[in-house]
């Protein structure tokens, strides 16, 4: 399966999601976009490519897994998600 073909259905059928609402499809659609651009952004490769390569697709299914577990996450200076901390480093603009 390539990226381009997943769709909210089936992200939620992966994320094991019983009766979705359309809340969680909403989620799920933010997520799959954020994981598309967080590996854009940390691979520099186009949608071409994430779509010829399978095993981006599981990195994207992973990558949203996580976000929707830990959408309720709780920040403190010790504990971040690494997934969000890699997220806001991309835009960092005061790195000194």
């Amino acid at each position: 399966m390539k990226a381009n073909e997943l769709t909210p259905e089936y992200i939620a059928d992966y994320l094991k999601i019983d009766d979705p609402e359309e809340s969680d499809f909403k989620d799920i659609e933010i997520f799959h976009s954020a994981a598309i651009g967080y590996i854009k952004n940390q691979t520099g490769i186009d949608d071409q490519k994430i779509n010829s390569s399978d095993d981006l697709t599981v990195a994207i299914l992973v990558l949203v897994e996580d976000m929707y577990d830990n959408r309720r996450m709780y920040v403190d200076n010790q504990n971040m998600n690494r997934v969000v901390e890699n997220i806001i480093y991309q835009y960092s603009q005061n790195l000194i």
